[in-house]
Order: C-alpha cells, then structure tokens, then sequence
C-alpha cells in the first residue's frame, strides 16, 4: 500500500511541478496534462458511482419482490453497514481481497485456483467496497417505494395481454421513479466525497477527487488546484440535480 501512496504523490509533485512551471512562463491556466487528467479522474469517478447504482438498483428491486419475512431479514443485513466503522469496513475488504487473504485461501484449498489471484489494488475491489458501504442508501428508499406498488397493476396489465418485460417497464418501473431519484442521489452525494476505500483498496489510477483535492489542499498547498477540483465536484452534482428535475421532478423524491 505504501508503493501505491509513493506513486500517487510521485505522480502529482511531477504535474505540480509542471503546473509551476506553466503558471511561472505563461501565468495562464494549469497545464493541458494536468487538465486531462482531472477530466479522467472526474470521469472515471462517475462511472464507478453509476455502477454501484446499477447494483444497487437490482438489489432493491429483489428485496420488494420476496416475502414479507424472507425480506426483513435480508433488510438487517442491508443495515449492518449502519452499525460498523467506514475504516473498519474498508479494513475487512482488505482482509479478504489480499494476495493471502480470506478468498485467495479458500479457492487455493479447494482447487479451484493454482495460484493467488491479485483482487486488492484493482477498480473491481473499489467498486465492491463501495457498493457494501453505499448499499444502505440506495435500497432502502427504493424497498420503500416498491413496497407501495399494489400488486395488481401488474396482474391487470399481464391479464390484458402485455407480456411480462412490457408490463415491468411501462406499468411497475414508472412508478418505482421517485425512491431510484432519491437512491441516486443519496448515494452520488455520497460518493462524491469517498476518500478512504479508494486509497485503501485501490490502485493508483483508481483515486477519486477527493484524495487530489486534500493532496493539493495539505501538501502542496495549492489552493487554487484544490479549489477548481472542488467546484469540478460541485458542478457535476448540480448537473445530476438538474437532469433529475427536468426528466423526473425534484417535488416526486419519495423516501418511502
């Protein structure tokens, strides 16, 4: 982990350096490399959140389907995150995923691997990290509103000859729009801000902007980086406010 943190500051003091020499010749804005790079960052930032979004959004859509008992209890396990630290949480996934860790260790004994697979430092370990951590926020608004839907508008559109992935899109998942608005956005605002589970689990290409906004704020005091990152974060979630309000309505956010 301390080869992956050396990189990544390895790799922002040459662009601070270049973004110094820049400012120093030109005193124009920072360099076109740097530029790019944020651009990715902030890219890359948002696909992975939508990711955990896709997940998320299947997951409810289960958990509202089963029966009333069989639901509760799979709720409770949607709740432990509640219940445990973001570190701790983010420290058991490296548990598991490490080159000797919980997972490794099984398929080796049982065969099913010759030799440990390399899970830690890699996007897939960030994006299961976070869909544990994000879990809560995205399923219990969507549970909550699908457990309103009266059954009946199903069985009335099945009964009238649609057949069922008709049926699903244009009766049952309109009326599911509110608790996925309030999903996406609860765990987007959330994601925004990830800072921990990217540095821990993941590689050097894998960091989101908060770690370059705190490397630019605390070690190279860089306010002005820091400060255009921020507002970079600020404009995509006023984006994502006002796409949701044109396609769907903020006044149909429903919690439940």
């Amino acid at each position: 982990m301390s080869d992956m943190h050396t990189e990544l500051e390895t790799r922002l003091t040459r662009y601070c350096a270049i973004d110094s020499q820049s400012d120093a010749a030109s005193k124009t804005a920072p360099s076109t490399a740097i530029q790019l790079d944020m651009a990715r960052l902030l890219v890359q930032e948002l696909t992975e959140i939508g990711a955990a979004d896709i997940t998320l959004t299947d997951y409810g859509t289960v958990l509202a389907t089963l029966p009333a008992r069989t639901a509760n209890a799979l709720l409770v396990l949607v709740l432990l995150p509640f219940w445990t630290s973001l570190l701790v949480r983010t420290s058991a996934w490296i548990v598991l995923l490490q080159h000797e860790g919980v997972i490794n260790s099984a398929l080796l004994q049982g065969g099913f691997i010759d030799a440990p697979l390399e899970m830690l430092y890699r996007r897939a370990a960030v994006y299961t990290a976070m869909t544990h951590v994000l879990l809560p926020f995205m399923v219990l608004p969507l549970y909550a509103v699908m457990r309103g839907i009266p059954p009946v508008h199903m069985r009335a559109a099945l009964s009238l000859g649609a057949r069922p992935w008709a049926a699903f899109r244009r009766v049952y998942a309109p009326q599911t729009l509110p608790g996925v608005g309030a999903g996406v956005l609860m765990v987007f605002i959330q994601a925004l801000g990830y800072y921990i589970t990217p540095a821990l689990v993941g590689g050097p290409d894998d960091q989101m902007l908060s770690y370059f906004i705190a490397f630019y704020a605390s070690k190279t005091i860089n306010w002005g980086m820091a400060a255009s990152l921020s507002l970079a974060l600020l404009a995509a979630t006023v984006a994502l406010y006002y796409v949701y309000d044109r396609l769907v309505g903020i006044d149909k956010i429903r919690m439940g």
